[in-house]
């Protein structure tokens, strides 16, 4: 039965559905091959509100009417459409740190694990009405031409520099409806470093901005003690840069790297926000950091770090209540006394990242050689920044090829389609049962995507060469070189009794032992009426300890007990 039966079966049992105009949905189906949900509420069946909330009660999740809100467009195309329309969801919103994702089906698990291996964010699904989805993808997928440059008229002041167009890749379109969220929560895009092997990183991305080198800075100031502390400081804070961090933590390290040297209370480093002409709080250190990061100031003169960023030079304020260009709402909002503050821009070649600040210095003023130090640091972020994000440009990429091989197999045989997602939807929850590590997992779901790539190349009638000519496929791309033992022994037998090297026990790869166990059961499904399912799944467990790993029954096992629950 699957998600539409379930619904119906329910408005049934609740005697909210029209018979008869039921009958009239289905022979439209059967003609126009739209979803039935869909052609209910077109028939007059049921109303699209109470398709809802009973939807609502059915999977025991809150509810979205997709007509009502306004879909943010940068959070719709951090998946492919041809993804979204395969899972039946939309992205439309988010905030610290989490994704809403409309769904035809929440119960989907695969989905959401993709939608958040995709993404880098927590997952907060909602159920929507799925006609919804098919006039929302045609509007937020469509590329929209581009506006012409207005021309610059005498007198007009200089623009500020333009942000580097770092991220995902994907050009942001002009706005379409956006999601209304409280204030303090704005939908940001995931900053990740990933690891990607056989990616080398260029030379100039290791290169820093024009900055003054710290040993400058000692050969013109006296060589004291407190001179060498810092110089080894600022070494160490370079050496972050060479670290496994991410960015966030790479930045982190450099702030407190800066309240060290510049001896200040708090520090924060400020980016540009993509859809706003304001600055925000990417990271803080200090008193009241939790809710500055939910603060954004103007990105003008009428704020110092809105200055810094247009006039691309740093800002010593040590009297902030005689400085007309303080930006005073912060500080009422969020309680806090601002004293002094030390600003520097942060650059990646001409173009102005962010900036970085240090407030409230502990012993006197912000000195000139206070300045150069925080100027040295700002070059730091902004190699972090960048390394950041192009590591997520090659990771995008990655997920791009492996949906493009997705679709060339669908394309090749409409029947794996089907099988495709249902052996990746139950190895997915498989390996969430096991509480396998971020990394297994993705793993794990690109090889079930790509586990019969093999059959492209096989003669006819000759599938079992497939798992090795997989892998001889996958292992000459090296970003897929995780993925080749996976696909290579997904036909191994725990007996040692399977293709293609008789390999057996715990040297078949753990991953290749939750495939074999999903693809056998899903394959096994194939013609296998309601009434017999209970019968197959007891037939197929009497493979555990021959064909199957018996360790992985119970984790195999207890995605039944949640789906009978």
């Amino acid at each position: 039965m699957d998600a539409t039966d379930h619904l119906i079966e329910a408005l049934n049992r609740k005697k909210l559905i029209n018979r008869k105009k039921l009958q009239e949905a289905r022979d439209a189906q059967k003609k126009l091959g739209l979803p039935l949900e869909k052609l209910l509420v077109d028939a007059g069946a049921v109303s699209k509100e109470v398709l809802l909330q009973v939807k609502s009660e059915l999977y025991n999740v809150n509810s979205v009417d997709l007509m009502q809100v306004e879909v943010d467009r940068e959070a719709a195309q951090l998946i492919p459409i041809s993804m979204s329309q395969r899972y039946n969801l939309l992205c439309f919103g988010g905030g610290q740190g989490k994704i809403l994702i409309a769904m035809d089906d929440p119960s989907d698990v695969f989905a959401k694990e993709y939608v958040k291996m995709r993404t880098g964010l927590d997952v907060l699904p909602m159920v929507c009405f799925v006609g919804d989805l098919i006039p929302l993808w045609k509007d937020v997928y469509a590329v929209k031409p581009m506006k012409p440059k207005a021309e610059k008229k005498e007198g007009e002041p200089k623009p500020p520099p333009r942000m580097a167009e770092l991220g995902s890749g994907i050009r942001k379109p002009d706005a379409v409806p956006k999601l209304k969220l409280r204030e303090e929560i704005v939908y940001q895009r995931p900053k990740r470093v990933v690891n990607l092997p056989g990616f080398a990183v260029p030379e100039t991305v290791v290169k820093t901005a024009e900055a003054p080198s710290p040993s400058s800075i000692i050969t013109a100031a006296s060589a004291d003690k407190e001179d060498m502390e810092i110089l080894f400081t600022l070494s160490k804070s370079a050496a972050f840069l060479n670290a496994a961090l991410s960015e966030d933590e790479l930045i982190t390290k450099i702030l407190e790297t800066a309240l060290k040297i510049c001896k200040a209370t708090g520090s924060s480093l400020l980016m540009k926000d993509k859809e706003e002409n304001l600055l925000f709080f990417k990271v803080v250190i200090g008193e009241k950091g939790k809710e500055l990061e939910k603060k954004r100031i103007p990105l003008d003169e009428n704020s110092i770090a809105g200055w810094v960023f247009l006039h691309g030079e740093p800002s010593v304020v040590n009297d902030v209540s005689k400085e007309p260009r303080h930006y005073k709402a912060v500080d009422q909002s969020i309680g806090f006394h601002t004293l002094s503050i030390l600003a520097a821009p942060i650059f990646w070649g001409r173009q102005v990242l962010g900036v970085i600040e240090v407030v409230n210095k502990t012993d006197g003023n912000f000195t000139e050689k206070d300045k150069e130090y925080l100027t040295i640091l700002s070059s730091q972020a902004a190699v972090a920044i960048y390394n950041s994000n192009m590591m997520e440009q090659l990771h995008n990429f990655y997920i791009e090829i492996v949906e493009i091989l997705i679709d060339f197999l669908e394309a090749l045989d409409s029947d794996s389609k089907t099988h495709v997602l249902d052996v990746s939807r139950l190895s997915v929850a498989m390996g969430r049962k096991l509480k396998l590590q971020k990394k297994e997992m993705e793993n794990l779901c690109y090889a079930a995507f790509l586990h019969d790539i093999g059959k492209i190349k096989c003669p006819r009638d000759e599938y079992t060469q497939h798992p090795e000519l997989g892998a001889e496929m996958l292992q000459h791309i090296s970003i897929f070189k995780d993925l080749v033992p996976y696909v290579k022994y997904h036909h191994e037998n725990y007996d040692g009794s399977g293709y293609p090297e008789g390999v057996k026990g715990e040297s078949i790869p753990l991953g290749a032992r939750i495939l074999a166990i999903a693809e056998a059961y899903e394959e096994g499904r194939v013609g296998v009426s309601e009434e017999e399912q209970a019968y197959h799944l007891d037939e197929f467990l009497k493979d555990f300890g021959t064909k199957f790993d018996p360790a992985l029954k119970e984790a195999f096992l207890s995605i039944f007990e949640v789906e009978n629950a």
